[in-house]
């Protein structure tokens, strides 16, 4: 892998601290923010969005936010005006 991503992309990566193996995206949008959050850290997460967005920000007891998309922001833009105050 750190072979690969140095010769494609010009990136060095430490084998033993900075790669991580997974069984697929799916695990690593859980285990991912279990990684970098706090417990009580404010996430932000689109409205809809995949289920697995909010599983390892729950499991870190962080603050979720939701940011609802509309039709009108398909292409992934956000309104950052109308966050929702509400938090799970």
């Amino acid at each position: 892998m750190q072979t690969c991503t140095n010769a494609y992309y010009n990136v060095n990566l430490n084998p033993h601290t900075e790669v991580a193996i997974l069984g697929g995206a799916k695990i690593g949008l859980v285990q991912f923010p279990m990684a970098i959050l706090n417990p009580g850290d404010y996430v932000l997460l689109p409205d809809p969005g995949y289920p697995d967005f909010l599983s390892g920000s729950r499991f870190r007891r962080c603050t979720l936010r939701y940011n609802a998309i509309t039709k009108r922001e398909l292409l992934f833009t956000s309104c950052y005006n109308s966050l929702s105050g509400s938090s799970d």
